[in-house]
């Protein structure tokens, strides 16, 4: 399977809008290569690949980061509930069906949109090293979502644990 139909077989349908849009990079790209390869080039569809691969990781990371700002404000809602000892049994079906599965979601996300980021990185030929893009972000949240997962695991066993 090529990579670019496994991001959109394998991306969370309500947020595919938000995944890298790998098929259009690789055609500019490949705009690039052709602009090298024919003796003609003049770096117009090098910036012009360059400035769409930056703003496909600025798409990617803002969404990131407001599904982070989501499940946070889930997270401490939930836990102020659970501390105040109202509703533990709706407290942890929550966790259950919302925050959990949207953990799981949004590390398929980084997973998919990270795999596209490093592939696009490689595939920029080596004398071109302005197109290359910096992924702080999915390297630095990509442990702190697995991280989080592990938290809320935790936090359930710790929850269902007080109630039985």
């Amino acid at each position: 399977m090529k990579f670019g139909h496994r991001i959109v077989t394998e991306a969370h349908k309500p947020w595919a809008p938000h995944y890298i849009s790998y098929k259009s990079l690789k055609r500019d790209l490949k705009r690039v290569q052709k602009e090298v390869k024919a003796g003609a080039y003049h770096g117009t569809a090098e910036s012009a690949f360059t400035t769409a691969l930056q703003a496909e990781m600025v798409k990617v990371s803002s969404h990131y980061l407001v599904v982070c700002a989501e499940i946070a404000v889930t997270l401490d809602r939930l836990e102020v509930r659970a501390n105040s000892g109202n509703r533990l049994v709706q407290t942890r079906r929550e966790l259950k069906t919302a925050v959990i599965p949207k953990l799981s979601s949004l590390r398929q996300f980084v997973v998919l949109n990270y795999t596209a980021g490093v592939a696009f990185n490689r595939k920029v030929p080596k004398w071109d090293l302005s197109a290359r893009v910096q992924l702080p972000l999915f390297t630095a949240h990509r442990w702190a979502a697995s991280l989080a997962l592990t938290d809320v695991q935790s936090w359930v066993a710790e929850s269902v644990a007080l109630t039985t």
